[in-house]
């Protein structure tokens, strides 16, 4: 029976092999569960039969509502882990909630409820939950 020792040499060797899988599987993890302003801001479109609603979501935080390529509304917007929250700051019936909007792996978003004012979230069914699809 002859035991093996690994030399010093192979030992690091293997260390550093390790560490570098790991770093490698621990960036590619952070890149795809964190997504960035830059990566969401864009115009997002749900069509309803004859009607078109269109969120603008633009880099400096702000965001344009259209309907029928109608402006509507005005609001801010900010990115929350892997949400968009949007603050209507115009006259709305939901002026003082956050609309809470889940960021898809197809970069679309879709509403899934809103925060009220003393911060509880309210979920939307999830029969209820649109979907507006990234156009540009």
């Amino acid at each position: 029976m002859v035991l093996y020792f690994p030399t010093r040499t192979t030992i690091m060797k293997n260390i550093i092999k390790t560490l570098l899988i790991l770093n490698a599987l621990m960036l590619a993890g952070a890149c795809a569960s964190t997504p960035t302003m830059k990566d969401v801001f864009g115009t997002y479109e749900l069509k309803e039969g004859e009607t078109s609603i269109r969120i603008v979501l633009l880099e400096n935080g702000k965001a344009e509502h259209y309907s029928n390529d109608k402006k509507d509304v005005e609001s801010r917007w900010e990115l929350a882990d892997a949400e968009i929250h949007i603050k209507p700051t115009q006259i709305s019936l939901f002026k003082d909630h956050l609309l809470v909007f889940r960021i898809n792996p197809d970069n679309s978003l879709s509403a899934i409820g809103m925060i009220d004012p003393k911060g509880k979230r309210i979920a939307g069914p999830e029969t209820k939950q649109p979907t507006f699809i990234k156009i540009r």
